[in-house]
């Protein structure tokens, strides 16, 4: 064997396990038990608008799309309820700028299941 062939295998190797850790790290970083991230959380929201307003027609489906898409949460904090519950704090802005207060956005409840993180409003006391 000549030198270049067995230099080429080691870098070939630690290739392999450099990608193997990697992979590691992200399978771990996906099952962990974590807070939502803010892009998680408008994604979220935008999933939940369009969920509870199926029953519309289409045009008013599609104009409630290009209005959720526009609706960004700006996280604030996160406080853990248990293993996979979290009622997180937000403010919620649209095309960059704030809305007024009393959006269900600001305050509810995220929950991570096999679909990923889901949102749900909190009930008015």
């Amino acid at each position: 064997m000549s030198p270049k062939k067995t230099s080429s295998r080691s870098v070939e190797a630690k290739l392999v396990v450099a990608l193997a850790a990697v992979f590691a790290i992200c399978i771990w970083w996906l099952l962990s038990e974590r807070e939502p991230t803010q892009k998680e959380m408008t994604l979220a929201y935008r999933k939940y608008v369009v969920a509870t307003n199926a029953d519309r027609s289409a045009q008013a489906l599609v104009d409630l799309r290009l209005r959720a898409h526009a609706i960004e949460l700006i996280k604030q904090r996160c406080d853990k309820l248990d293993k996979a519950r979290y009622r997180c704090e937000a403010t919620v802005q649209m095309d960059d700028r704030p809305l007024a207060g009393g959006h269900p956005a600001e305050n509810a409840l995220y929950m991570r299941d096999a679909k990923g993180w889901q949102f749900e409003t909190i009930p008015a006391d």
